[in-house]
């Protein structure tokens, strides 16, 4: 599962995510992951063979994302990651896109040449008036709102904010809050972190796992995760998960 995050065929290979989440990961070895997965086994025995049959795939699938998300850990949900980089790669496009009228052309477009060079204006004035975003990912506690960075991301636009970070025990990313089945970043971070009347946020956790599972298709009528697991197909598995 280490190599599912990391990318195993040329053109998807994700360098150094391992490394780079110091807080809850390490470059963990065979031996590291299996105790992730033995973690997760023991503290969501019943839930992972509950997800496994809802969704109608092997339960070690179920237990992987747990090992390499949170490493098992049972308050594995109160994880977030907010990522800056796609933080700031939407900020930038955006005020881009707002200064000349229109998105990204295609590269034959002959505006392209003009909207680079507006692109690389705007990401210097930005950097050089929010420095903080020069950095790739920032961690922080039970909720995002308790992290400077967080703050100040999330005012100057509190949709990309809550957007670019991932959530809870399966870090689910907050772009994908349809799938997930929520009606905003926001309101998916918010059940991922603190619950919903009634229930607990590690059930809301596993709840939303298998919503997000079902629902990502891609061209096909088949969710290509479910596909993907039911194929123990690995590269395809971390490819398309976030």
């Amino acid at each position: 599962m280490q190599e599912l995050q990391e990318g195993t065929r040329k053109g998807y290979v994700r360098k150094g995510r391992l490394r780079a989440d110091k807080q809850w990961r390490s470059k963990r070895t065979p031996a590291d992951a299996a105790k992730c997965v033995r973690r997760a086994e023991k503290h969501f025995s019943d839930e992972i063979v509950k997800v496994a049959a809802t969704i109608g795939i092997d339960p070690a699938i179920v237990s992987g994302y747990l090992a390499i998300e949170t490493c098992g850990a049972p308050e594995g949900h109160e994880k977030t990651l907010f990522m800056i980089k796609n933080f700031r790669s939407k900020y930038v496009n955006r005020k881009t896109r707002k200064a000349l009228g229109h998105a990204r052309p295609a590269e034959e477009d002959p505006r392209r040449p003009a909207w680079e060079a507006k692109h690389k204006e705007v990401l210097a004035q930005t950097l050089r008036k929010h420095p903080w975003m020069s950095e790739s990912m920032a961690y922080f506690g039970r909720w995002p709102g308790t992290s400077k960075v967080f703050k100040k991301a999330a005012a100057l636009s509190e949709f990309y904010a809550y957007e670019c970070v991932s959530y809870g025990n399966f870090q689910i990313h907050g772009w994908g809050y349809k799938l997930a089945g929520f009606k905003s970043p926001k309101e998916m971070g918010e059940a991922l972190m603190k619950g919903e009347p009634g229930v607990e946020p590690w059930r809301v956790n596993v709840r939303t796992f298998v919503r997000y599972m079902t629902n990502k298709h891609r061209g096909g009528k088949k969710s290509i995760l479910v596909l993907a697991a039911k194929q123990l197909d690995w590269w395809a598995l971390g490819r398309f998960y976030n």
